[in-house]
């Protein structure tokens, strides 16, 4: 399962007893998904550089959360099993 901690409130609740828990975290800054979008600048460089695709991707951030969340599974898609 992978969560997008930021904006899903989660927590883990006891293992019974004789069970295990695994996990593996990763976590990644979005200033580093920003700095590879603007082609290795920063967005203080882009703006100055580049106005134009400054603005542009500046727009584009306003719809990548609502695409994230599309990226999810429904329910349904998990019962049919096609998720």
């Amino acid at each position: 399962m992978c969560l997008p901690s930021a904006i899903i409130t989660h927590s883990n609740i006891p293992t019974g007893e004789g069970d295990t828990r695994a996990s593996f975290t990763q976590y990644c800054s979005g200033e580093v998904f920003r700095y590879i979008e603007n082609g290795f600048s920063t967005d203080a460089m882009l703006k100055a550089q580049d106005p134009l695709l400054y603005a542009i991707n500046r727009e584009k951030r306003k719809t990548r959360l609502m695409k994230g969340y599309e990226m999810f599974s429904t329910i349904e898609e998990l019962l049919r099993g096609s998720g």
